[in-house]
């Protein structure tokens, strides 16, 4: 029903809120409504084609203020093959998106003038197919340092094979929709491969041809490659986990008025988990409600665990 099952400290010191105050869908009313329709859409998505979660949205924080997170969620079915619930993380790029901010204000600065002098610069001829390229920009893209003007066919022989396509046809999207230019891609570098940023705006002339365009690149290698990083983290720790031969689980340790351990409920088990124990389908569920007569030493043992 959307309800949050399990929120780490830092999530529940962000959103101010205790976890039972994250039922069914409250948390929904942490995103800025400009953006909510956007995020229940991408939801429904998610949970109408059982595919990946992933979406960027700002967020209100405990003091009010509200901060981007990044969220990625992945479905864990059950034994029907069914979402049984998802497990996911959320990260602040608040940073990342001041300074994108910051990169579109800019470029749009940049637009305005004659000529560019900022750093990976390009400037194509588009009549002409010729593009006078910066110092830096041939740096980024593995010119020579001394070449002075690149084709649009040096450009694209350029790019990694599996972006090549994708990147010329978001080129002439561009073009053939009189919209801003902006794509990420892969550059062939003598032994290593470097992820590109490119962004730039076309110009027309008095009959609607396209006769130039001019952009700047920027090189984004650190941030895709943590992207790539984590996502292959992810998938690492979730095969682990669904193929491990040891059995295991997540609990989380419910105590009384007195700080007393008295139960705890499982957040997470594997399969190997549910082969041993027997106790399938123990997700949410507390282990007084799987095994009345358990004894307190469980409780006891584990309460001093979690505490110490």
């Amino acid at each position: 029903n959307g309800s949050i099952i399990y929120c780490n400290q830092w999530g529940l010191e962000f959103t101010g809120r205790r976890l039972e105050q994250l039922t069914g869908d409250r948390w929904a009313s942490l995103v800025r409504p400009d953006h909510r329709d956007r995020v229940y859409q991408a939801w429904k998505t998610a949970t109408t084609q059982v595919s990946d979660y992933e979406i960027e949205a700002p967020y209100r924080r405990a003091d009010g203020v509200y901060r981007w997170l990044y969220t990625r969620a992945l479905p864990v079915r059950d034994d029907n093959g069914k979402i049984a619930y998802w497990i996911g993380i959320a990260l602040d790029i608040s940073d990342r998106k001041i300074t994108e901010a910051n990169l579109r204000e800019n470029e749009a600065r940049f637009f305005l003038v004659q000529q560019a002098t900022r750093s990976g610069v390009w400037d194509w001829d588009v009549v002409a197919n010729c593009a006078y390229v910066s110092e830096e920009y041939c740096a980024l893209m593995g010119f020579d340092l001394a070449t002075k003007t690149v084709s649009y066919e040096e450009w694209a022989s350029r790019i990694h094979p599996e972006d090549r396509a994708l990147a010329t046809e978001k080129v002439a999207q561009a073009i053939a929709q009189n919209e801003a230019y902006l794509d990420e891609y892969r550059i062939l570098h003598p032994g290593e491969v470097c992820w590109i940023r490119s962004s730039g705006q076309v110009y027309y002339d008095e009959t609607g041809q396209p006769v130039r365009m001019i952009g700047l690149l920027q090189d984004v290698s650190g941030r895709k490659e943590a992207e790539i990083a984590l996502r292959e983290s992810e998938h690492r720790y979730r095969t682990l986990f669904e193929t491990m031969d040891q059995g295991f689980c997540v609990c989380e340790m419910l105590f009384d008025e007195k700080g007393e351990p008295i139960d705890y409920r499982f957040l997470e088990v594997n399969p190997a988990f549910e082969q041993m124990t027997g106790l399938v389908g123990a997700t949410g569920k507390t282990a007084r409600e799987l095994v009345p007569n358990l004894e307190a030493f469980w409780f006891e043992t584990y309460g001093r665990v979690a505490l110490t």
